[in-house]
């Protein structure tokens, strides 16, 4: 399940993900005469070509805050961290291009995305009887991109490095970053005024929440809590939204 917060908020680590790609393709482009400095070749790891594809590219990118509100900041960094991890030791041993990368680290996350995110999360469209939500299309886009892209190669080692994380593989999958790197995302998941941290919610608050909706994760409560900045009813409102009914 997951929080419908507008926007970026509460999932630092994609935001940081958004603004790095933003930023290297705009710099990529500038230094475009010039494709063979260092610089260039970096930048170029982390952009997905033209403009006609990093604009799909980005969108993919926007969709996995659902992922990271649902994992937590600092599980969803630590599951990127071990992705790359895994892409740098496969580019060691097959002939990929180096601005294949990012493409590699976005398919793992999209492999992610599968695996978290319900058919249906934060808008569907209704086509008929079809009822058309999140995953459609991320698979859409995801599917548009490895056409212009010509990365299946590059794709396949992603999707690899996500089954290597799902196996949990000389325990990769729990493997976590250090405890004051997600101290430090989780405090600014849960800032609603940039540089201004909330205090943790207390029992109070959460006891209350808990019992006005006795089928959700204290997990859950905890983190509606911090998105509404400790105000119950907010908070409340948020559980609300997201929620399912009984029947479903």
């Amino acid at each position: 399940m997951t929080l419908g917060v507008g926007g970026l908020e509460g999932a630092p680590t994609t935001r940081l993900w958004l603004t790095t790609a933003m930023l290297a393709f705009a710099v990529h482009q500038l230094l475009s005469s010039r494709p063979t400095t260092l610089l260039s070749r970096t930048l170029q790891t982390l952009t997905f070509g033209g403009l006609h594809t990093m604009v799909p590219s980005l969108l993919l990118i926007y969709h996995q805050r659902t992922v990271e509100r649902q994992l937590g900041p600092r599980k969803y960094a630590s599951h990127l961290a071990v992705f790359l991890l895994v892409i740098q030791m496969a580019s060691q041993l097959l002939p990929l291009q180096t601005a294949n990368g990012a493409c590699s680290l976005l398919a793992a996350c999209l492999a992610l995305f599968a695996q978290h995110v319900p058919s249906v999360d934060h808008y569907s469209v209704h086509v008929g009887r079809v009822r058309i939500g999140d995953r459609w299309m991320a698979a859409a886009l995801a599917a548009y991109l490895a056409v212009c892209l010509r990365a299946l190669a590059a794709a396949a080692v992603g999707i690899g490095a996500a089954l290597v994380v799902a196996g949990n593989v000389a325990g990769l999958r729990v493997w976590r970053l250090p405890e004051w790197v997600g101290t430090w995302l989780e405090g600014r998941a849960a800032a609603k005024v940039p540089g201004r941290r909330p205090p943790p919610a207390g029992e109070q608050e959460i006891g209350l929440l808990s019992g006005m909706f006795p089928g959700v994760e204290r997990s859950l409560v905890e983190q509606a809590l911090a998105l509404a900045a400790n105000d119950v009813s907010r908070a409340a409102a948020v559980l609300l939204d997201n929620t399912p009914p009984a029947s479903q």
